[in-house]
């Protein structure tokens, strides 16, 4: 890249695709604003953080990323060890990033979504006085946010409404999870059946065993529970999609498993009732996409930020949250038949798809990158 730029952008966040999907849809949209900027992307180490940025393109070039090695803290006292080992390396590496960045640009501003791969970086930006602009895209603020909250110029939270002190922007959501055509053309770009409904699973960026296995069961034990649909199941990994797949075909059941959809705008077209985690960045999506979700929110966070975050959905009458049992048998009871219910009835499902649409949507992208471009400018 040659020449000065006006504007640079640091993008914090990484564990998840969780946590870099918003980043680029902010990109998106300061690309409108602001064609000639440049980014780097701060992340962690894990194949998650690098497949999430594979092949994107930010400001018309390649994503910069770096890659640091941040650990997250644990009560456990080897992986607190590990975590503290690792954060001084972690900040020197993400002020060199930000210091490159700075030589490239007239002015830089950092934008952390987030996690445990934002704190050491958020410490970075402290020190080499980088203003800071926090989204939270959890309805419940993290121990890492709360961290960084104390050194960021505007604290936000990607929702609709937001804990006292923090500014609601409301969901972020990028190009790459809008549906790009009706549901027929969506499925034929996946390789589906252009006419049969179509259930999407999905555990997140990285996948759910639970509700792979989950749906292994429902295959053995109960086939006929999906007679008339086809699934689209993002399982995660190879291993994982070999198994599901192999679930599907010996029941006879029409279906697609892959690891993962990017972009996944295309499953989201494609799929008339959805089965997922409620990862801020899943529930804003099912949202814009007005479909219809059995969320199953991941079961080990203590604080249970993901039920949160589908509340509002569920309020309004478009979704369900159940519990995540864990074991295949104690899911086939309590997932099972709300499953099956809403499987075998297009009324209902209609009629949560009218209630997602009534929703209020705010466009968190777009006032995220004008806050980012207003701090930039104030340094």
């Amino acid at each position: 890249m040659s020449g000065r730029a006006a504007l640079g952008i640091a993008f914090f966040g990484g564990g998840t695709g969780g946590h870099i999907y918003p980043s680029l849809a902010i990109a998106e949209t300061l690309e409108r604003l602001e064609p000639n900027a440049r980014a780097v992307f701060i992340t962690g180490d894990r194949p998650a953080d690098e497949s999430s940025l594979d092949g994107q393109l930010v400001f018309g070039h390649p994503t910069m990323r770096v890659a640091i090695g941040a650990r997250p803290p644990s009560a456990k006292p080897h992986a607190m060890l590990r975590c503290v080992r690792a954060w001084g390396q972690a900040v020197r590496d993400s002020r060199e990033a930000l210091r490159e960045l700075q030589a490239e640009c007239d002015s830089i501003v950092a934008m952390s979504t987030g996690g445990y791969v934002s704190a050491p970086a958020a410490q970075a930006a402290r020190v080499e006085r980088v203003p800071l602009v926090l989204v939270s895209l959890d309805a419940r603020i993290g121990k890492a946010n709360r961290f960084i909250s104390k050194r960021a110029r505007h604290r936000l939270v990607a929702q609709n409404d937001g804990p006292k002190g923090w500014d609601a922007i409301g969901p972020i959501v990028g190009n790459r999870a809008i549906a790009p055509a009706a549901k027929p053309e969506c499925r034929r770009m996946l390789g589906l059946d252009p006419d049969t409904p179509t259930l999407f699973i999905m555990g997140g960026s990285q996948g759910a065993t639970s509700i792979n296995v989950f749906m292994s069961a429902l295959c053995d034990t109960s086939p006929d529970a999906l007679d008339g649909w086809q699934v689209l199941h993002l399982a995660g990994d190879a291993r994982a999609a070999a198994d599901v797949q192999i679930a599907y075909e010996s029941a006879g059941l029409r279906g697609r498993v892959l690891e993962r959809q990017n972009p996944i705008g295309p499953a989201w077209g494609a799929a008339d009732l959805a089965l997922c985690r409620s990862g801020a960045g899943t529930v804003a999506e099912a949202h814009a996409n007005g479909v219809p979700s059995i969320f199953l929110p991941y079961p080990y966070h203590r604080d249970q930020h993901q039920a949160a975050n589908a509340q509002p959905l569920v309020d309004a009458g478009g979704a369900i949250v159940l519990e995540d049992r864990i074991t295949p048998q104690a899911n086939l009871e309590a997932v099972g038949p709300p499953l099956r219910e809403l499987l075998a009835s297009p009324e209902r499902r209609n009629a949560m798809t009218r209630a997602l649409g009534q929703l209020p949507c705010k466009d968190g992208a777009s006032t995220c990158a004008r806050l980012l471009i207003d701090a930039a400018k104030k340094v």
